[in-house]
């Protein structure tokens, strides 16, 4: 297996995608990715994070949206809200240059 900035190949970014639900702090995963890749060969490379917000829809009258409150209940009709975003943890991508 060859290393990623080997020969050829040296990564650029990295890109994660985070649910807000995840209750991953930002700041402190982009200090975790410096600490970590200091003494690396993708020591050069970026973290970039792209935090999505929580989004849902009510189980009784269809209504959807952005949820800003911890109460997972409608506004509109005070039913249950299923949860359609927020939960997201992946990696997006990687972005490598080839010399």
């Amino acid at each position: 297996m060859s290393k990623i900035n080997s020969g050829n190949k040296r990564l650029l970014t990295v890109h994660v995608v985070i649910g807000r639900l995840r209750q991953i702090v930002p700041e402190y995963l982009d200090f975790s990715y410096n600490i970590l890749t200091k003494d690396s060969e993708i020591r050069d490379s970026a973290l970039i994070i792209k935090s999505l917000p929580i989004k849902g829809k009510c189980i009784q009258c269809a209504w959807k949206g952005e949820i800003h409150d911890t109460i997972f209940l409608c506004r509109d009709c005070g039913g249950r809200i299923q949860v359609i975003q927020g939960n997201e943890l992946y990696l997006e991508k990687l972005e490598v240059e080839s010399k």
